[in-house]
């Protein structure tokens, strides 16, 4: 009677490890085939294509205006303000300060009637601005950008 439990005990083992075995092979193969297939977008794809375009702006910002200015109508009647905060910053670099201000003014009016959603684009454009205001001698508009960055609130000046 003994001998026929471990019997069955071994057939049940060998019979584990055999659909163990099994599952596994289909486990090994589901992952190969995962892995092997084409990364679906992420929300940091959009974010590293942004940081490509400003490292092209950075690289060369000539190149950039003249690759990349609309032709026939104006740089700052565009609503998108990725563009024009790249704009703006390739203006900055060229050492156009005041237009750069405007295209960084404006980018921020487009960035508020967006949805919420670029918040760092919206960081990254009043860092920007903040910067070409203190180029361009404006302390008081770059203090105030970038205390609004930090979110700092200020206190109303002794009278």
């Amino acid at each position: 009677m003994l001998r026929f439990f471990v019997f069955l005990l071994f057939l049940a083992v060998a019979g584990g490890a055999f659909y163990g075995g099994m599952r596994y092979q289909q486990f090994r193969a589901a992952a190969t085939a995962n892995t092997n297939a084409q990364p679906s977008p992420t929300p940091d794809a959009g974010r590293a294509a942004f940081e490509n375009k400003r490292a092209a702006v950075d690289a060369d910002p000539q190149k950039w205006l003249t690759d990349n200015l609309p032709v026939g109508s104006k740089p700052t009647d565009s609503k998108d303000p990725e563009f024009l905060y790249l704009y703006g910053r390739a203006l900055m670099l060229t050492g156009a300060h005041r237009d750069a201000i405007q295209a960084f003014d404006m980018a921020i009016a487009n960035l508020r009637a967006e949805a919420k959603t670029n918040l760092s684009l919206g960081t990254e454009i009043k860092l920007a601005q903040a910067s070409a205001a203190l180029k361009f001698r404006d302390d008081q508009k770059a203090s105030l950008l970038l205390d609004e960055v930090v979110g700092v609130k200020r206190e109303a000046a002794p009278k």
